[in-house]
């Protein structure tokens, strides 16, 4: 007979022979069935992409029993456990990344009686593919003269131009803002102080919402322009009154500006400028080009269009798009729906 015992341990394997006539005659041996064990001894890969954004992934085991593996990754930057595969019966995964970073590969073996074993790695995707698709649709028109792209989850960034101070339009807005929240945490204004046409709670709406000029020339006005290009300073822009005939900023300032807001947007007067920027009225330029939620502030003057957002797709990022002989968002509509479709 086929004896398949239920679990490790021991046990008496015992017969009985019995003749025709009635006599029996029995015999009985000791038997012993190990225990389960299971011992993983490093992994092996293959990577599929030279970046290391995809790559088959193997784990080198010894084994008595039959296992089956849990394959897990941990995203470092977002602090996120994923999983790849639960309980197969093979020791090897395809890991395919969502977005250049570090990560753990963890997994974890167990036999059929229940004894596990774990092992782990760091893993460094160096950059997506896409990252280096970026800089060449920035530079894909001349009318492109600033543009810039920051990544929230990786830091990774790309510019053209990114140092370059260039006619801001009105999204030298977003550094008016920073101000008017430095003059009412310290108590210098507050959101019912009045200013020409209103209250600063108006004013700040009409800034954001419908790009309106009436409240920063106020402030420009009131508290001095130098005043403000000194305070700008000291945060580490470069301040936006160069020019008397019009502002101006760079790329790389206004992804900066953007950063902080993202970074601080628990502040409840940083929230109230995101939740504005969600909703002003032009739209037609980053938010359309991404599809997706879109905290912006364009700007157009003579014939420059700008735009400046951050776009909250499944990896957060900030695009910052500046161009000459636009009349309409068209052009940064096009160049946001192509970053977008590397991401």
């Amino acid at each position: 007979m086929t004896v398949t015992l239920p679990r490790s341990g021991q046990y008496l394997i015992h017969v009985e022979a019995k003749t025709e006539s009635g006599k029996t005659v029995t015999y009985d041996i000791g038997w012993n069935v190990a225990a389960d064990t299971v011992n993983l001894t490093g992994m092996t890969w293959q990577h599929l992409k030279k970046d290391a954004s995809s790559a088959n992934i193997g784990i080198a085991y010894t084994s008595n029993s039959n296992l089956t593996f849990t394959w897990q990754y941990y995203d470092i930057a977002k602090k996120e456990w994923h999983q790849i595969l639960k309980d197969t019966t093979s020791n090897w995964i395809t890991f395919n990344s969502p977005h250049y970073g570090q990560y753990l590969i963890h997994v974890e073996a167990r036999t059929k009686e229940g004894t596990t074993a774990t092992y782990s790695i760091g893993w460094q995707v160096f950059s997506k593919d896409g990252l280096g698709e970026i800089l060449p649709i920035f530079n894909s028109s001349n009318n492109v003269m600033n543009a810039g792209y920051y990544n929230l989850v990786t830091g990774e960034s790309v510019y053209k131009n990114g140092k370059s101070l260039v006619t801001s339009a009105s999204t030298y807005k977003l550094f008016i803002a920073l101000y008017v929240f430095d003059l009412i945490e310290s108590g210098r204004a507050n959101w019912n102080t009045r200013f020409s046409n209103g209250t600063f709670m108006t004013g700040f709406y009409d800034m954001i919402i419908n790009s309106g000029n009436a409240f920063p020339e106020w402030v420009k006005s009131n508290y001095g322009y130098n005043n403000i290009d000194s305070f700008l300073k000291r945060k580490g822009y470069a301040g936006i009154y160069i020019y008397s005939d019009r502002a101006t900023t760079s790329a790389e300032d206004l992804v900066k500006i953007l950063k902080y807001y993202y970074t601080n947007s628990s502040n409840s007067n940083i929230n109230y400028l995101l939740d504005l920027m969600k909703k002003q009225n032009y739209r037609s330029g980053i938010p359309s080009g991404t599809g997706v939620i879109t905290a912006d502030k364009v700007g157009f003057l003579w014939d420059i269009r700008n735009d400046a957002g951050i776009v909250y797709a499944s990896q957060p990022y900030i695009l910052v798009v500046m161009t000459n002989g636009q009349y309409n968002f068209d052009l940064i509509a096009n160049i946001s729906k192509r970053v977008q479709s590397v991401q």
